[in-house]
């Protein structure tokens, strides 16, 4: 494409091009070649993954660059598409890319840690049958969603209107943290079943003479 007679060419392609060349002697006979030229874009590269880890756990940070074929250096001394950053190693990351010997691309990014959240619950409960009870958790973590797991509900305050003793299991989150499951004991109590008349014979016939309670296990005041 740029016209030169000499048969050497020096030219600087914007593009991927085909140079194609036609040689003729004195007496007219010709021969014609084609060479094609492919020019790497300029290189790119981007880091991928999460850039918050829980504090325990790992990230794993993914370098893609706009050449099949790049090769990786990270800040770490680690090669390669990716790397696994831990809690304790959370802080600034590079990488460089390279392809062909063209200028390197380099990308940066940051890893910060987030606390995992600690959880605090109510004491154990004892009720008596029908009613309910306000139940409110906390977190060491402000902003915390809190997960009642086997009554399907969110948020730090609930009532509960049980129906049979069991465990009740709440989690904390903050982002992608959560806090181990913890859980409180919710007792009804088998002293809330008592018996009550609605009336009585004071005949002195010594049969249903005085009110009192049929059954009164458990009762410590009236």
């Amino acid at each position: 494409p740029n016209l030169s007679t000499n048969n050497v060419l020096v030219d600087f392609p914007p593009a991927s091009t085909s140079y194609s060349i036609m040689v003729t002697n004195s007496v007219g006979c010709s021969a014609y070649d084609t060479a094609s030229i492919y020019v790497i874009p300029t290189l790119t590269n981007s880091i991928s993954g999460s850039l918050v880890v829980c504090e325990g756990d790992s990230t794993t940070l993914t370098v893609s660059g706009n050449q099949t074929g790049m090769e990786y250096l990270w800040s770490t001394g680690e090669t390669g598409n990716s790397i696994v950053v831990t809690s304790a190693e959370a802080g600034s990351f590079s990488v460089t890319g390279n392809y062909h010997g063209c200028p390197e691309a380099s990308a940066n990014t940051v890893v910060s840690v987030q606390a995992v959240p600690q959880l605090s619950l109510p004491a154990d409960f004892i009720t008596c049958p029908g009613e309910s009870i306000v139940a409110t958790a906390s977190s060491s973590t402000p902003g915390a969603v809190f997960n009642w797991i086997n009554l399907g509900l969110t948020g730090s305050t609930q009532t509960i209107s049980p129906t049979l003793s069991g465990y009740i299991y709440v989690t904390s989150q903050v982002g992608n943290c959560v806090s181990p499951v913890d859980s409180f004991f919710i007792d009804i109590s088998p002293n809330c079943f008592f018996e009550i008349p609605n009336v009585f014979t004071p005949n002195g016939d010594n049969s249903n003479d005085f009110f009192h309670l049929v059954d009164y296990s458990g009762i410590s005041s009236l």
